[in-house]
């Protein structure tokens, strides 16, 4: 398993023109990990005549490479890859997630 330091995010939706109803994929089209890393999900935008292509990062499959952000269109990227410490949250450990203890249960002795 590779060991990750930096993870991509994407930091300023309200700037951002895909979250304005403007299509853009130049994140998802020059990662490496194209299809896992970044994938394009399609959302509604509230009024039913348009569609929003948002560039969404998958952290399991991202590597941090910073392609993505070396690449962005905005004058300011607005995704940014940071040390993962910054990028990602973590939940508190008495927070337990039902679905997970279950399987742990589950599992032979």
């Amino acid at each position: 398993m590779m060991l990750k330091w930096d993870l991509a995010r994407i930091v300023d939706t309200q700037g951002y023109i895909a979250y304005q109803g403007l299509r853009c994929e130049v994140c998802f089209n020059v990662c490496p990990a194209q299809g896992k890393a970044i994938t394009i999900e399609m959302k509604h935008n509230g009024n039913g005549k348009h569609a929003l292509f948002i560039p969404m990062v998958h952290y399991n499959s991202c590597t941090g490479c910073g392609k993505c952000k070396q690449a962005c269109i905005m004058e300011e990227a607005v995704i940014k890859v940071l040390p993962i410490k910054l990028a990602m949250g973590k939940r508190q450990e008495h927070y337990k997630l039902g679905w997970e203890e279950e399987e742990i249960r589950k599992l032979p002795s």
